[in-house]
């Protein structure tokens, strides 16, 4: 009887386990298609009817090319916070991970084993690879983002709009990097030995 209950048990907790993983590894990859999303915007910048609209042309162009830039930098903070967002989603199924895998160590009866290890094994792997990789990432993402507009800007706009663009740039690379310094705290306050104690 006690080992039915345990291999339901078991059952259960692998059922779970499957649950977050297939789950993580769906908004892992759904991150990874807001490049696509990326490409889109910059393919309906390019799209004939708009490129050759009168937009473009006279006075109007300056402060079209000024717009234009802006709502790609918008769009781009968007994406951003939302991938905060999914990371924080992800970083609670992962913490949820580490329990459900325990659990199922203790159901093997080997607790300290190497393998079910996966919510243990990320927050080591994060801090050395994935957090310097991200800064790597987040620099060159960023030189692009202000870099190209405010030559472009100095080249063909009006003299006010390269101080516009880099303060909104500030603005909104200090408001991501609060909400990313914020993640990145709770990471560490999860890895320390008495979280979820």
């Amino acid at each position: 009887m006690s080992q039915a209950v345990g291999s339901a048990r078991l059952d259960y907790l692998y059922q779970q386990y499957t649950r977050l993983s297939t789950n993580t590894d769906a908004f892992i990859r759904g991150s990874f298609d807001d490049f696509r999303m990326l490409a889109a915007i910059g393919a309906l910048l390019a799209w004939p009817p708009l490129a050759d609209s009168k937009l473009f042309e006279g006075d109007s162009s300056d402060f079209v090319l000024f717009a234009g830039l802006l709502a790609i930098l918008f769009v781009v903070a968007a994406l951003l916070t939302r991938d905060l967002l999914k990371q924080s989603i992800i970083r609670f199924w992962i913490h949820e991970l580490r329990h459900i895998e325990q659990e199922i160590r203790r159901e093997f009866g080997d607790v300290e084993a190497h393998v079910f290890r996966h919510g243990d094994h990320w927050v080591s792997w994060e801090a050395r690879w994935y957090r310097p990789l991200l800064a790597h990432s987040a620099l060159v993402f960023g030189l692009i983002l202000l870099g190209f507009p405010v030559v472009v800007l100095a080249l063909k706009g009006q003299p006010w709009q390269v101080p516009a663009y880099v303060g909104t740039f500030s603005v909104i690379a200090l408001v991501v990097a609060d909400a990313e310094s914020r993640l990145r705290r709770s990471a560490q306050a999860e890895a320390s030995p008495t979280a979820g104690a």
